[in-house]
C-alpha cells in the first residue's frame, strides 16, 4: 500500500521501524509537501491575485511532493533489488528523487517568506512554520542526494548534481530571514 494512502499513524510506526524504507527521503518529501500545504492556506486567506497565484503553485507543488514520499521510498527499493550491472543507473535515480524534492521545497521556501511579507498578517506564524519546514525538507533532500552521490561512478553526472545542489544552499539563510521579519511582526 502506499505510504500516503495509510493513515498518519501506520506511517509513523512504518518510518520508526527498522527497516530502512521509509526513511529520510519520504520524510523530507513529507516535510515539504506540509510547507506546501500551509503556504496554500495562508495564501488563501489574502484576496489579492498574485495570493491567488501562490495558491495554485503551492497546491501543485504539494501534490508533487506528496508524489515524492513514495517515489523515494521506491527508488531506494528499487536499488535494492537491482542487479549489480544496473546499480549504477538505480543510484543515479535514487539520487534525482530527492533532487526534485529539494527544488521543489526550495520554491516553497521562497513562497512562504512571500506570503509572510505580503499575505494576511493574522496566519503569519503559519507562514514561519511553512518556512522552517520547507527549509528543513531542502536540507534533508540534499543529504540524501549526497549519499547516493558517493557511490556514483558518473564524474560527469556527480558534477551536474553537485552543481544544481549549490543553488539550494541558502535555503537555511533564507528561512531565517524570513523568520526575522515575522518575529518583528508578532
Amino acid at each position: 500500500m502506499a505510504l500516503t494512502k495509510k493513515a498518519m499513524e501506520e506511517f509513523l510506526e512504518e518510518l520508526a521501524s527498522r527497516k530502512p524504507a521509509p526513511g529520510g527521503g519520504s520524510a523530507t518529501a513529507l516535510a515539504g509537501s506540509l510547507a506546501a500545504a500551509l503556504v496554500e492556506m495562508v495564501s488563501q486567506l489574502t484576496a489579492t491575485e498574485r495570493m491567488k497565484e501562490i495558491s495554485v503553485e503551492a497546491e501543485k507543488i504539494r501534490r508533487r511532493l506528496t508524489k515524492l514520499i513514495d517515489e523515494d521510498c521506491e527508488a531506494f527499493r528499487q536499488f535494492v533489488k537491482a542487479p549489480e550491472n544496473e546499480k549504477e543507473e538505480a543510484l543515479k535515480h535514487a539520487a534525482l528523487v530527492p533532487l526534485e524534492t529539494a527544488n521543489l521545497s526550495y520554491r516553497i521556501v521562497g513562497l512562504a517568506d512571500e506570503i509572510a511579507r505580503e499575505g494576511n498578517k493574522n496566519p503569519i506564524t503559519d507562514a514561519g512554520v511553512a518556512s522552517l519546514l520547507a527549509s528543513a525538507a531542502v536540507q534533508g533532500a540534499c543529504l540524501n542526494v549526497r549519499i547516493n552521490l558517493g557511490s556514483i561512478k558518473d564524474e560527469g553526472f556527480r558534477k551536474v548534481i553537485e552543481e544544481k545542489l549549490e543553488q539550494f544552499a541558502d535555503s537555511s539563510e533564507k528561512s531565517q530571514a524570513t523568520m526575522k521579519f515575522i518575529r518583528g511582526k508578532l
